[in-house]
């Protein structure tokens, strides 16, 4: 989560299960789970869809 703030990703809080990023250089969004811990796979999923690259492990 730290990694996508720092790279200007806003992170809109309404929603129920779900948060709400934005990537405001090209408008793609995603779904944030609202759990302590995010699976490897979806945390991809989430760069995919907001159009970053993934981080090195």
């Amino acid at each position: 989560m730290k990694d996508l703030l720092s790279k200007g990703i806003f992170l809109n809080e309404h929603g129920g299960r779900h948060a709400k990023l934005i990537n405001p250089t090209n408008h793609h969004t995603a779904p944030l789970p609202r759990h302590t811990e995010i699976a490897p796979e979806t945390a991809r999923e989430i760069y995919d869809q907001l159009g970053l690259k993934h981080p090195a492990k």
